[in-house]
């Protein structure tokens, strides 16, 4: 599960990284970069072709990923009903051993 989030991110920051580099991207220049011409020094070169990916409807409509999800947030609850048991236990001990 979280190799292909790790995968995604890593993708995505290296997308950015060439879209900087490139000078596809406004954001200042990269450390030690000679200084870009101006947009009027130069004609404009063609896009890049990358798409825009929307992550969360992504996660929404992938079927195994909500099935994943929906197991975690099971185990979670029994879990959480467990740790109430725990500690209801460990409060009627103390309240033993207190009084």
């Amino acid at each position: 599960m979280y190799r292909k989030l790790l995968a995604a991110i890593v993708l995505m920051a290296t997308m950015l990284f060439v879209g900087w580099s490139w000078g596809q991207i406004d954001g200042g220049q990269p450390p030690g970069a000679a200084p870009q011409p101006k947009a009027t020094d130069a004609p404009a070169r063609p896009g890049l072709p990358i798409a825009l990916v929307n992550i969360p409807r992504v996660f929404e409509q992938h079927v195994e990923f909500k099935r994943q999800i929906a197991q975690l947030k099971s185990e979670v609850e029994e879990l959480k009903r467990q740790l109430a048991v725990r500690q209801a236990e460990i409060e009627t001990v103390q309240k033993t051993c207190q009084g």
